[in-house]
């Protein structure tokens, strides 16, 4: 036997020795003993709905090879009468499952009924912990997120539903899953654009509340929705909830992105066409001046046209902002045809100014004011240079012609040291 597993037998024998009780060594117990440790006749339980009778293999005592370091986990749950064991997990889910419904019939929210969710909550816990991979273990799993739910627990509530689709993905309650998480984000973005939280603020008090960063809560929640089941009826609800999030937020580049993310994936959505919308304004504050790349403005214009075509009915609702937003990127991309032009004329470079000064002749008649101005501006480059002198000209004229002259640095240093 290796030496280090001889190491932990030894320690965990003493271990559970001294907090058990038990005899490590002794045989297996007969299962057919009549003196086998039977329920209370009133712990007796039914067979939860859903749940069909399992085979029940209990084994109560140790061996040896519980002791190995590879199933050192297990045989601590044992010795902690934690270990997997069926029926104690069926009595735990029935128990917690009362209460449950005990709680779910009181009418108001009170402290006692809190209690009895939150009580619920770790019966819950308990079952499916005795009990893994299995049935029950989703059901428990589910309820108890849904006891921490319905007790306000929220940011519990969602770690658990995250928990339970983990080691679930195509869990059955994945649509009632979603539908929670969703509701808890868009709380929590409530009360972040009712009442902004300060970078140094936490929570201490509010259990339906993370301690800190609510938003950053929120949108990551939207994120786990999107995830966890993409082709879902809420994954566009969520990309768009958690896009209109950054736009408030001011982040119109991440809102920007997530809305051009809903138009690709989701091309039969709801959302289609706000999500266009949005972009053009997202685009248009996030444009940062004609110093900057252009291409913001070159895909508003794109998306303006693309409503005007795809969206008739909806377009005209908006008719007003869109020829107002169509007019603004119309200036801009002008105005930044201008600023090249004028950027290439202080330095000389006569011939690229004209080249800008002309495209606005030629593609921005609809904006006068940008027209009159590269008017102005071609006629006062008439009859200059198209560049600049070059004052260093003779120094090219000095240097020999490369064509057949030997170079002035050699190519092969080396060779000066074979001579």
């Amino acid at each position: 036997m290796d030496r280090r597993n001889v190491y932990w037998i030894a320690g965990v024998s003493w271990f559970a020795l001294t907090v058990c009780g038990c005899n490590l060594y002794n045989s297996r117990p007969d299962f057919t003993s009549s003196s086998l440790t039977e329920l209370p006749a009133s712990r007796t339980v039914q067979n939860p709905v859903s749940h069909p009778p399992l085979d029940h293999d209990d084994k109560d005592g140790f061996r040896l090879q519980d002791f190995n370091v590879d199933n050192l986990n297990s045989a601590v749950k044992k010795a902690a009468g934690k270990d997997t064991n069926p029926e104690v997990a069926r009595t735990l889910y029935v128990e917690a499952e009362a209460k449950y419904q005990q709680a779910s019939a009181a009418v108001s929210q009170s402290s006692e009924k809190t209690a009895l969710f939150e009580d619920a909550a770790k019966g819950f816990r308990q079952a499916a912990a005795r009990f893994p991979e299995s049935q029950l273990e989703e059901d428990a799993l589910f309820l108890a997120a849904e006891s921490l739910f319905f007790s306000d627990q929220y940011p519990k509530a969602s770690e658990l539903y995250a928990e339970l689709l983990k080691k679930y993905p195509n869990s059955k309650h994945l649509d009632t899953i979603e539908s929670r998480r969703f509701s808890i984000a868009k709380y929590w973005l409530d009360v972040e654009d009712q009442k902004p939280e300060s970078f140094y603020q936490m929570n201490l008090t509010d259990r339906s509340l993370p301690w800190r960063d609510r938003f950053g809560h929120a949108v990551k929640t939207f994120d786990r929705i999107r995830f966890d089941d993409p082709t879902g009826k809420l994954a566009d609800d969520a990309t768009m909830a958690q896009a209109n999030a950054y736009f408030r937020k001011g982040e119109y580049l991440r809102a920007d992105q997530l809305y051009g993310d809903l138009r690709e994936t989701f091309p039969s959505s709801e959302h289609q066409f706000h999500a266009h919308l949005f972009a053009v304004e997202a685009k248009l504050k996030s444009y940062q001046g004609p110093d900057y790349a252009g291409d913001a403005l070159k895909e508003a214009e794109k998306l303006i046209v693309t409503m005007r075509r795809q969206f008739p009915q909806q377009s005209e609702e908006q008719l007003k902002y869109l020829q107002g937003a169509y007019a603004e990127v119309r200036y801009r991309q002008a105005e930044r045809e201008m600023f090249m032009g004028r950027f290439f004329a202080q330095r000389g470079r006569n011939k690229s100014a004209r080249f800008y000064y002309q495209s606005v002749l030629d593609d921005f008649q609809d904006v006068p004011v940008m027209v009159e101005n590269a008017t102005q501006q071609l006629a006062a480059l008439e009859g200059k240079r198209d560049a600049p002198v070059d004052r260093w000209g003779w120094v090219e004229e000095w240097l020999p012609d490369s064509d057949g002259a030997p170079p002035l640095i050699m190519n092969n240093p080396a060779s000066t040291l074979n001579r």
